[in-house]
């Protein structure tokens, strides 16, 4: 399934969004958007799109890079190119090349995210620089 997100999107604010998926629900802004500023955006941002992955812009990064559409599978950690890439051990593969890897807690937080729908609010549609 790919990820539609949109206004209508349930969230922990929305009314008759269940008690289990609010509170499995990860904050994107308190939990995602770090993950994103401190280890991909240098690479995947405005200035940088490295293999044409931008990841500072919700739809951008929903719609993926030149070798991996979509990038992120809503509700599917295992099948998303996002996720796959920054939890593998192939030193050649894995992400980001240069710098700290994610933390194990991190990329479970990435995991947990996307396998709960990777709710991305309207209003941090960008990332800012």
């Amino acid at each position: 399934m790919v990820c539609q997100l949109s206004a209508d999107t349930p969230d922990a604010s929305t009314p008759g969004a269940s008690d289990a998926s609010s509170a499995a629900q990860v904050d994107f802004d308190a939990e995602i958007r770090p993950i994103l500023e401190q280890h991909c955006i240098s690479c995947h941002g405005a200035k940088k799109q490295e293999g044409g992955l931008r990841l500072d812009q919700r739809a951008a990064a929903l719609r993926g890079g030149d070798n991996y559409a979509p990038a992120i599978v809503s509700m599917s950690a295992e099948t998303s190119p996002l996720w796959q890439f920054v939890s593998r051990e192939d030193a050649d593969l894995q992400m980001p090349p240069k710098g700290p890897r994610l933390s194990i807690e991190e990329i479970q937080t990435l995991k947990e995210w996307i396998d709960t729908g990777a709710v991305w609010p309207d209003a941090l549609a960008e990332i800012g620089q």
